[in-house]
């Protein structure tokens, strides 16, 4: 047995996997980027709190990534497991995607430290913290907006029988809350370069998308959406071939 080369091609990635469920916000973030940077992996679908989520994650929550450098022949304590987006983000960047992209062009969804003279350098060091400041907003501020307080009570709500008007009302509290966020990402997308994509695309559009599915569906979407810049920027997103793969 020849021991891969952890520098080498992408054939010496060895076997990476992400669990998770495809209704799974982040897991979602996480799969778009191995996607987006041509990172081969196996997609196992497990629900938060699970047995075998809790027996690699003590807090039960998805996504999880596992990565085995050596395949099938790696030691168990070579296996790299990963439970915290931001953690695995990282990981991603910083030792997957430059053994893939060893050999042609290489992809970044996060800007690359660049360094002068020994020192970083400023610019590359603010666009990368400004890049952290968003995931980090979508993460801990937008999301439990969006989820817990529009979409995953207006789900039950119509389990429960609730129409769309009943349950817009029910919800104007964290509607306002959102629409104080979705005020917020409007603007900061008049600065925002559509042509380039980082993981501030990837951690935004699963968050926006279940908005769009939501009652609340014409904040982001529609002929007049209330956020006019966010739904055009849902649309383009929407073309990306990491989408497609993700939802087939």
């Amino acid at each position: 047995m020849t021991t891969p080369d952890r520098l080498g091609a992408p054939e010496d990635l060895g076997v990476i996997e992400l669990f998770g469920t495809s209704s799974s916000t982040f897991t979602r973030s996480i799969a778009l980027g191995l996607h987006e940077l041509g990172i081969p992996y196996i997609s196992i679908e497990r629900a938060a709190h699970s047995v075998d989520i809790k027996s690699r994650n003590p807090y039960g929550t998805v996504p999880i990534l596992v990565h085995r450098p050596d395949g099938l022949y790696t030691q168990p304590s070579d296996i790299v497991t990963l439970y915290e987006p931001s953690a695995i983000r990282r990981y991603i960047d910083e030792f997957l995607a430059p053994i893939v992209h060893t050999k042609g062009s290489v992809k970044h969804l996060t800007p690359p430290l660049t360094v002068q003279a020994g020192i970083n350098h400023a610019k590359t060091v603010i666009e990368r913290a400004t890049l952290d400041g968003k995931v980090a907003s979508f993460i801990q501020t937008l999301y439990p907006a969006v989820e817990g307080g529009v979409v995953k009570p207006a789900v039950q709500m119509k389990k429960n029988g609730a129409d769309r008007e009943s349950i817009l009302v029910a919800l104007q509290p964290g509607l306002d809350r959102v629409h104080q966020l979705l005020e917020i990402i409007e603007h900061q997308m008049e600065s925002w370069d559509q042509g380039i994509v980082t993981w501030a695309d990837l951690f935004l559009y699963p968050i926006a998308d279940d908005l769009r599915n939501s009652p609340a569906a014409d904040l982001v979407a529609g002929n007049s959406p209330a956020f006019p810049k966010i739904a055009t920027w849902i649309t383009t997103m929407d073309a990306r071939p990491s989408v497609h793969a993700i939802r087939s």
